[in-house]
């Protein structure tokens, strides 16, 4: 599949890069760590042989060993001192470690290509040259100077750890939805099935956001860990904030407002997802769904 999103045409690309992890987690979810290590090596290996030891690299550290990494988190249970199985590792712990890892990612990345982003700058130079000439005529595109085209281009640049680290987290977390539901179809799954309604981060998860913020200022890796980790971090309060509505309109009977909200996102995401993301942050500073939706006297395993 990575193979075939990588070399193939581009909307096939578009089709498939998205959902390159999904295999290796069905088979992690399914049958265990072992089937998962033995997925990831298996087509790093084949990506190392068929396409380059650099892509392998970068194969192993975005997609290969988060697939293991989630395999080993979503295995995680707690016992009593008879040994009797008391509950597992709550679902909202492992989307907040997915986000800490996707805030590292861009730095783990740009090791492979020059050890900083500033060497995609040329690339982006020439990216928005190209818009410019081609943009229709009354366009804001249209005839940028070069000054103009420069600042968009360094822009850009600084924006990338926060582009990949949140497109990473998004799709991974996606993927990690449909692995989950797929093996539950076979009833394989290695654990019960989360109420993801009340996915719930540890209050620590919004100290570190504030940290994420603050490194932005030393510069450097610290500046780049800050970017990607604000990008990855919004990705994964935007679903906090998505089980929030859930929950409530969920108890209320409401499901107009999960539809209206879903709607406004795909009409106004530029909005209405910041609003969602700081729905999530301050439900996991304050627990506001709580007093608005009492918990459930029974939630599946791991759901908090």
């Amino acid at each position: 599949m990575f193979y075939s999103a990588v070399r193939g045409a581009m909307g096939l690309s578009l089709v498939l890069l998205p959902l390159v992890p999904l295999p290796m987690l069905i088979a992690g979810f399914g049958w265990g760590l072992a089937a998962a290590a033995a997925a990831a090596v298996c087509s790093t290996v084949f990506v190392a042989a068929v396409i380059g030891p650099t892509f392998a690299v970068g194969f192993a550290l975005a997609l290969a060993v988060p697939a293991v990494g989630l395999t080993y988190l979503l295995s995680l249970a707690r016992y009593d001192a008879h040994g009797a199985l008391v509950d597992w590792l709550s679902i909202g712990r492992v989307l907040m470690a997915m986000a800490l890892y996707g805030a590292a990612l861009p730095v783990l990345l740009i090791a492979l290509d020059g050890g900083n982003y500033s060497v995609m700058q040329p690339d982006f130079t020439r990216l928005f040259k190209q818009v410019s000439e081609q943009a229709p005529v009354g366009s804001s595109w249209r005839g940028m100077s070069d000054a103009q085209v420069q600042s968009l281009a360094t822009l850009w640049v600084q924006l990338m750890p926060a582009v990949i680290a949140s497109y990473w987290t998004f799709f991974l977390a996606i993927n990690t939805y449909l692995a989950g539901r797929i093996v539950r179809i076979s009833d394989r799954l290695i654990r019960p099935w989360p109420d993801l309604h009340w996915l719930t981060f540890p209050r620590v998860f919004a100290l570190a956001a504030a940290v994420a913020v603050a490194g932005i200022a030393v510069g450097g890796s610290p500046r780049v860990l800050g970017i990607g980790a604000i990008g990855a971090f919004s990705i994964a309060f935007l679903m906090q904030g998505l089980a929030v509505v859930h929950a409530v309109s969920h108890k209320r009977g409401a499901t107009w407002l999960i539809a209206a909200v879903y709607a406004s996102l795909f009409v106004a995401g530029a909005i209405i997802a910041p609003l969602l993301a700081a729905l999530g942050v301050v439900e996991t500073l304050t627990r506001l769904r709580t007093r608005i939706v009492p918990i459930p006297p029974a939630l599946p395993p791991g759901s908090i």
